[in-house]
């Protein structure tokens, strides 16, 4: 708990502090307030916190913070209210400082780029982990602590949540945690004052554009994790940033980032650079020259296509970075389980293959059919949405690489959101090539459909959805899980 005054005590502009409360908890999420909370009104794309202070007092808050000058005159006197420029940032300090900064506490290390970001994050865990280290995650697949996994809402968890995250990894001995830092992240200031030791870009491609509007503006937003925060990390760290030199947005990273940078691929150039890169059946295998040593690092890798070399490469580079011995890097790697959802095959005994994947940008898409090939089925067969409310413009896109890599396409709903899941598809279906493919709606009915055509040793990828157990419609989370529905189907089928 903390006095409402130490909490704003540098801040300039508008305070009343009215009966100097003690807080309790910092929240920027009405229906989140408990008696003595400090709420942030934060003004929304679909709703404006501003609107729910009524609620918040209801609730038991007794402090503002608010952003729109109209919001402090209805106050009540015994409320304390005070007016900031920018709420979402004012979220940030407020809840870095209510929680004690835990991030300086912990080696915290952020992974940003288009895709790679999970894969990579559970890679740094288990090498993390290999070395002896006491663990936490935050990403796509949820929230770990010391080893037990939880759903989290969003890739980057706003301020708030991120802050009290931390500090609960803090007060419970963690040492070293992976997290994955999105472009939303970034621009939206939720990780405004986390303290990295280390950043590692993966790649950019074709994403996020309805929120970003073009390329440019999201690459941006990316940079800013190897620009801005390399002064926030000081005085207790020095921020490293690893970066792709096979990704052209991994070089103009290496030229505009103000941290100190190394560098990974198989560019002949990268100082952490892979050699002899093979992808079979059972996995991947590859050699790696690390910088001041002599012999190359020899992985065997239970993950299927090159793509995750890059991957595999980056985590490398990241742990080297920080100290870890390089017997640690190859047990931590060798010894990792499959991710969920990413590339996760669906076993029941079928005489086929169904792999489940979370490939939903174009890219991922090219990497996992091209994977998947790869592997040398009699044929590839792919069941592939994509997502309403969300860029447009890569549905035909998506389409056109379904239809040239795989051999026969089902293209169905993925989380249509508040969009007409018939006009995502024909944003599809305008971009396929030829006629080897058709258009059921119905998820559950395309994966059923695609399972009753597999023959032996073809092999089914289930695209877009990956490990979600829901599929969101008309603002529902229904539950889904493609691997369920995939095994339910197999077992129809072979009963």
């Amino acid at each position: 708990m903390t006095r409402i005054d130490e909490l704003t005590r540098s801040w300039a502009g508008s305070r009343r502090l009215g009966q100097t409360p003690t807080v309790t908890a910092v929240v920027a999420d009405s229906r989140q307030v408990t008696p003595g909370a400090l709420f942030v009104a934060i003004p929304g794309f679909a709703m404006d916190g501003h609107q729910f202070i009524p609620e918040a007092l209801q609730r038991g808050a007794v402090a503002i913070v608010y952003q729109n000058p109209q919001a402090g005159s209805s106050l009540p006197p015994e409320i304390a209210a005070i007016q900031v420029p920018d709420s979402r940032r004012a979220l940030a300090e407020l809840a870095a400082d209510f929680h004690g900064h835990p991030s300086t506490s912990l080696t915290l290390v952020g992974i940003t780029g288009t895709n790679g970001k999970t894969t990579s994050t559970w890679l740094l865990d288990a090498v993390a982990r290999a070395a002896g280290k006491t663990t936490g995650v935050i990403g796509t697949l949820g929230v770990s602590v010391a080893g037990g996994l939880r759903p989290g809402a969003r890739t980057t968890p706003d301020a708030a949540e991120l802050q009290a995250l931390l500090a609960t990894m803090r007060d419970a001995g963690v040492e070293h945690v992976s997290m994955e830092v999105s472009s939303h992240g970034l621009e939206l200031d939720r990780v405004w004052l986390v303290k990295f030791d280390a950043a590692l870009f993966t790649n950019l491609t074709r994403d996020h554009l309805d929120f970003h509007t073009d390329p440019d503006s999201y690459y941006r937003a990316k940079r800013r994790l190897f620009t801005d925060y390399t002064e926030l990390a000081r005085p207790e760290k020095e921020l490293v940033g690893l970066l792709n030199l096979d990704d052209p947005a991994g070089q103009r990273l290496a030229q505009e980032a103000t941290c100190r940078v190394a560098t990974y691929g198989l560019n002949q150039a990268a100082e952490v650079r892979a050699t002899h890169v093979h992808s079979t059946r059972r996995g991947l295998s590859l050699l790696v020259n690390l910088p001041d040593r002599q012999e190359p690092l020899p992985l065997d890798l239970p993950l299927i296509g090159r793509f995750n070399a890059y991957n595999a490469l980056g985590v490398v580079s990241c742990a080297w970075a920080l100290g870890f011995p390089p017997g640690a890097i190859r047990r931590g790697l060798e010894g990792l389980t499959a991710v969920p959802g990413r590339f996760e095959r669906v076993e029941v005994g079928q005489d086929f293959a169904v792999v489940v994947d979370y490939a939903h940008t174009p890219d991922a898409l090219r990497n996992v059919l091209t994977a998947a090939r790869e592997l040398n089925p009699r044929r590839l067969l792919c069941v592939v949405g994509c997502g309403g409310d969300r860029d447009p413009g890569k549905r035909p896109q998506m389409g056109q690489l379904a239809t040239t890599l795989a051999d026969y396409t089902f293209f169905t709903s993925d989380n249509p959101r508040t969009e007409d899941p018939q006009a995502i598809l024909r944003q599809i279906v305008a971009g396929a090539q030829g006629d080897a493919y058709e258009v059921i709606p119905d998820r559950r009915e395309a994966i059923f459909t695609a399972v009753e055509r597999c023959q032996p040793e073809e092999l089914l990828l289930i695209a877009g959805k990956g490990h979600e157990t829901y599929q969101e419609v008309e603002g529902q989370l229904l539950p889904f899980d493609d691997r369920e529905v995939a095994r339910e189907a197999i077992r129809l089928r072979t009963a």
